[in-house]
């Protein structure tokens, strides 16, 4: 990707301030109905990089779909959480046992 393809946009509020990456976003040609996009996230400090498949009706611009993405961190974030308060994180306690497993041969 060429470095003017990248923004410094912020996916909101994390535990410790703003969650800045870096994002592009790729125009995808399909058959299928409606438009596709492949949203990349690079983190930062590592260079890391993530790969979001977006689906719409029609085009959507980079701040949206960063936008969206950001939801995504704060659903899984409180997902996990809710998984510990209802006792659901460690399958010993919701099965009563643990699984480990056992050397072939």
């Amino acid at each position: 990707m060429p470095k003017r393809a990248w923004q410094k946009l912020s996916a909101g509020r994390g535990a410790k301030g703003q969650r800045f990456y870096n994002w592009a976003v790729i125009d995808l040609a399909e058959a299928a109905p409606g438009h596709r996009q492949l949203l990349i996230r690079r983190n930062r400090t590592t260079g890391e990089l993530a790969y979001y498949r977006c689906c719409s009706p029609e085009p959507v611009p980079l701040t949206t779909l960063v936008t969206v993405a950001g939801f995504r961190w704060r659903v899984e974030e409180t997902f996990q959480s809710e998984k510990g308060l209802a006792g659901l994180d460690d399958p010993k306690d919701l099965f009563g046992f643990a699984l480990s497993p056992s050397p072939v041969g």
